[in-house]
């Protein structure tokens, strides 16, 4: 199943904020609790968002991940 996300700054190659998700600056904790409200007094922003959600993610599959992962790691 979708489900938005709501992320931090790094993940914005990944998350295209409010179509899938809410990108977030990074220790925002009060945009955070916005976007968590949004998400919960909206119930058809959430389908509409969880429906994006869903379709992003088609096209991560778990290799695509994995290779992206293993090439952050190399940087660290």
């Amino acid at each position: 199943c979708g489900m938005p996300c709501i992320v931090s700054e790094g993940a914005k190659g990944i998350i295209t904020n409010g179509v899938d998700g809410f990108i977030n600056n990074n220790g925002d904790v009060e945009k955070i609790i916005e976007n968590i409200k949004k998400l919960s007094n909206d119930r058809e922003m959430l389908r509409e968002m969880s429906k994006n959600a869903f379709h992003n993610i088609e096209s991560y599959p778990w290799e695509r991940y994995e290779n992206e992962i293993s090439e952050i790691y190399k940087l660290l």
